[in-house]
């Protein structure tokens, strides 16, 4: 799908495509650097691995990654629903047709900017974080001085329910009622869930481009192939809407 949409870019232009492009790097990043540093602590036969890391930068460089991530993705979605509801709501103002004619380059500036800024704090000035066998748990877990974990949660926390506020007035907040309505309505549970926000936003940040399968005749053209997007299943589906013939309803009778 994403091949697709870089592939036909100058046909899939729009903002909404451009950041679907960028939320994906964040998005499947998460995912990859996560099998790495997190899957391992659920197994014991990799401990030493993970203790080996504690000598190099990688261990901070993957927490402040997986915080870059993560606000890389509320960015993400509420700057889409910024555009979605401007191209709908207010298609013919000057400003909505700048944010849609910005070049790729420009909109990964911006929704990658804020993110990256975050992710340089934590990875320079917090102290370093480091694996450690935790008798409580029985099992290993990363750990670091405890304010920074409460700064890093505050932040995500405060991006999450503000996103939300956003993608609200722009009818668009799913996203947003595991990262950040959960936060305020159970601080323990999102304590505990900390670690899993991929569970959320890997699904759901790639829902729109595989929603496009199902509402867009051409998308399922172009990544289906011609034959395929023609099965009888797939014809249930909408197809590209025909606009209705115009008539001169000034013609002379006869």
């Amino acid at each position: 799908m994403l091949y697709v949409l870089w592939r036909k870019r100058d046909n899939n232009g729009s903002l909404f495509y451009k950041l679907i492009r960028t939320q994906a790097v964040f998005d499947i990043s998460y995912v990859l650097v996560f099998c790495v540093y997190e899957v391992p602590t659920d197994w014991p036969v990799m401990y030493n691995f993970l203790f080996g890391l504690n000598e190099t930068v990688l261990v901070q460089l993957f927490y402040a990654h997986s915080y870059t991530c993560i606000n890389g993705q509320i960015l993400g979605v509420t700057l889409n629903s910024i555009g979605r509801a401007l191209a709908v709501r207010y298609s013919t103002w000057h400003i909505t047709e700048r944010i849609d004619k910005m070049s790729q380059a420009k909109v990964a500036f911006i929704h990658c900017t804020p993110p990256i800024i975050f992710g340089l704090f934590i990875f320079f000035v917090e102290t370093p974080s480091h694996f450690q066998f935790v008798e409580e748990l029985t099992r290993v877990t990363r750990v670091t001085d405890v304010q920074y974990v409460q700064i890093n949660s505050l932040v995500s926390m405060t991006s999450s329910v503000t996103g939300a506020v956003v993608s609200i007035l722009c009818a668009v907040a799913a996203y947003y009622l595991n990262n950040g309505l959960l936060s305020i309505i159970n601080t323990s549970a999102m304590f505990n869930l900390r670690k899993h926000y991929y569970a959320f936003a890997f699904p759901i940040s790639l829902l729109n481009p595989w929603c496009l399968l199902l509402t867009s005749a051409k998308i399922r053209k172009d990544v289906l192939g011609q034959k395929l997007s023609q099965t009888a299943l797939i014809q249930f589906l909408p197809s590209e809407v025909t606009p209705p013939k115009k008539y001169d309803v000034f013609h002379r009778s006869q």
